[in-house]
């Protein structure tokens, strides 16, 4: 028992009487090393190793939840101030396995799915899941079985988007670190989001119009309708860039991952108007309008993400994109450099099907497109856009405490 109460830490111990807030303060300086003597560094070695012994067992029945929370706050830390801790804890003590294993726990505890997740369980899976998020963003080749552990990972992550949460204010903090962690998995992985229409979770909310091309698209919505929240409290100035730009990429990312999310977003969020971009102007409440608004953010990583998304959306179509957004967003495209040339043996044969063009747009709308200068210049392959970018949004929200 004595294991289960002290934490030895070079500077001292704390117990489980001490509040987190007091443990956060007295062991930040320690988990960084950048001030710790060799001997301290090496028992916070070994209290990496203790921590990954416990999570082993954190099925336990007998072990408290204060231990629990307690240790996936330490090892967040641990990972989130020196790197080589998120190299070993990943690749040495298998920690995403034993993370992913510890969340499908919490969600199907005795191999039965739980009816919803009350305070303290979607308080640990938060923890847990800033953990992993420390552990996807190493840079590096992944191997065959790294490969199933993201798998894994993401089809976990659908089943806390579509887990009941008692508090609502800790199913957004839920749902903010489940879409960072989106932008931080592998693209082939973010299709584990969709599952075969045929199974049925007991657990799952059940959102309305679910099906969509024989498959469930339950997390894709609840996603969908997060992101139009986060939109409103933008707009009220309660939402900032560091909310919204991670949404925004991740989207980008699945509907280039999957066609069928891809064609199930533009059917939600495009396909029920038949004005094109009439009523863009308007302060409308649907999410097409709300997207369009960030076109004339100040911030310009969310105008970038969001003209991508609607680029995307449009299969890369620049008549579909006028069509739905106007001239002037069209050359907001040029500018930005985002249009891949049709003729590059590069382009994503994600988009190569070819789109009735009378289903999405009415071609006697649309007026000769005015190129301008900017649309000269050498286009920038998706790809290379994304790299860049995200070098300057991951500044802003990744690895925050």
């Amino acid at each position: 028992m004595d294991k289960l109460k002290v934490y030895m830490l070079g500077k001292g111990s704390v117990t489980l009487g001490e509040s987190i807030e007091a443990f956060l303060s007295k062991y930040k300086e320690a988990a960084s090393f950048s001030h710790t003597p060799d001997g301290n560094k090496a028992r916070v070695g070994h209290c990496v190793h203790g921590v990954v012994d416990r999570l082993k067992i954190i099925n336990d029945p007998f072990l408290p939840h204060g231990v629990k929370l307690y240790d996936m706050k330490l090892l967040h830390l641990l990972t989130h101030y020196n790197p080589a801790n998120r190299t070993k804890l990943r690749d040495d003590l298998y920690g995403l396995t034993y993370l992913v294993e510890a969340l499908n726990f919490l969600l199907q505890p005795d191999n039965n799915p739980i009816k919803s997740l009350d305070s303290l369980q979607a308080s640990l899976c938060i923890e847990i899941l800033k953990i992993l998020f420390n552990l996807t963003i190493i840079e590096g080749t992944l191997d065959q079985d790294k490969e199933t552990q993201f798998m894994k990972l993401v089809g976990v992550l659908r089943g806390l988007l579509v887990c009941p949460i008692q508090s609502s204010d800790l199913r957004d903090q839920l749902h903010n670190h489940i879409v960072q962690l989106l932008t931080a998995v592998p693209n082939k992985n973010l299709r584990e989001l969709l599952i075969s229409a045929e199974v049925k979770i007991s657990y799952c909310i059940g959102c309305r119009d679910s099906e969509y091309k024989d498959m469930n698209m339950d997390a894709v919505i609840v996603l969908l309708d997060f992101l139009k929240i986060q939109l409103v409290k933008l707009k009220a100035k309660k939402a900032s860039k560091e909310t919204i730009c991670p949404f925004l990429y991740s989207f980008c990312r699945m509907c280039r991952s999957s066609r069928i999310i891809r064609d199930f977003c533009r059917m939600m969020i495009l396909s029920n108007s038949e004005d094109g971009a009439e009523r863009l102007s308007e302060n409308g409440d649907p999410l097409r309008n709300r997207l369009y608004n960030l076109f004339s953010n100040p911030c310009e990583e969310i105008k970038i993400l969001s003209v991508n998304f609607f680029y995307i959306l449009c299969k890369k179509n620049r008549s579909l994109f006028m069509k739905y957004t106007g001239e002037d967003s069209v050359e907001l495209l040029d500018e930005m450099n985002l249009i891949v040339c049709r003729s590059s043996s590069s382009q994503s044969t994600i988009f190569d099907e070819v789109e009735d063009e009378s289903k999405w747009s009415k071609k006697s709308k649309l007026k000769p497109l005015q190129l301008s200068v900017a649309a000269r210049r050498p286009p920038i392959a998706i790809s290379v856009f994304d790299f860049v970018l995200m070098q300057n949004i991951k500044n802003s929200f990744t690895n925050f405490v």
